[in-house]
């Protein structure tokens, strides 16, 4: 009875590492830059309604910062990293964050050193 059992074993142990071998997927179900990419051509290239749902502005805005911040703020595509994904990252970290009056502060505060440094490189540049 042993001898049966014991074979039995060793013939489910067999078929199991075969079919492992020849049938189950061995690489990553989700290739997760392809997945970004996507995600991001939707909102550049997708419908105005979701770029606004998405990022809190317009295609056309978007594009514009994005050009802005590239030319005279001088942001860099990276090797891994474009503009739009480094824009787009940091408009959706932005418009999720749960609004507090240190938020707030801290907003009003970016908002107005970035006015301000652009007025003084405007003067500059007159």
């Amino acid at each position: 009875m042993t001898i049966i059992l014991s074979t039995i074993t060793c013939i489910i142990a067999i078929v199991g590492a075969w079919y492992n071998e020849n049938y189950l997927v061995k690489e990553p179900s989700c290739d997760w830059d392809e997945e970004r990419r996507c995600r991001l051509n939707r909102l550049y290239n997708g419908k105005e309604v979701d770029c606004i749902e998405q990022l809190r502005v317009s295609k056309k805005a978007f594009q514009s910062l994005c050009t802005i911040l590239h030319e005279n703020g001088g942001l860099a595509q990276t090797r891994n990293v474009s503009i739009e994904e480094s824009v787009a990252t940091f408009l959706n970290r932005i418009t999720s964050v749960q609004v507090t009056d240190q938020w707030t502060t801290f907003r009003d505060t970016l908002v107005m050193q970035m006015f301000l440094d652009y007025q003084a490189r405007g003067a500059t540049n007159s």
